[in-house]
């Protein structure tokens, strides 16, 4: 949806290529702690977890060249956006609607 450029690529932690997409970067139990963002480029791959991810995302929003460096060097705006990441994690904890089943 905010993704103009189609540069982002959803992959549900219960895919068997998402394990191979993070081998080496996170282990089976980060993966499923949080929301994840994963570049991939000519130099390797990097990893964005929590609100580090959301930070990251902001990149891909429209105007996200501008977006993001109004983001990565404003420390209330970076705050912001992990106190709300954590917000919404404690939500969804406090939910039963959205719970995973272990495997």
């Amino acid at each position: 949806m905010l993704d103009l450029h189609g540069k982002l690529t959803p992959v549900s932690i219960h895919e068997k290529k998402t394990e191979g997409l993070v081998k080496g970067l996170l282990s089976s139990d980060r993966l499923r702690s949080s929301f994840h963002v994963l570049e991939v480029s000519h130099r390797g791959a990097d990893v964005y977890s929590a609100g580090d991810g959301l930070i990251r995302l902001t990149r891909y929003t429209p105007g996200g060249a501008i977006t993001y460096a109004m983001v990565s060097h404003t420390k209330l705006l970076r705050q912001f956006l992990r106190w709300a990441y954590y917000q919404a994690t404690k939500i969804k904890a406090a939910s039963t609607s959205c719970t995973l089943t272990p495997r």
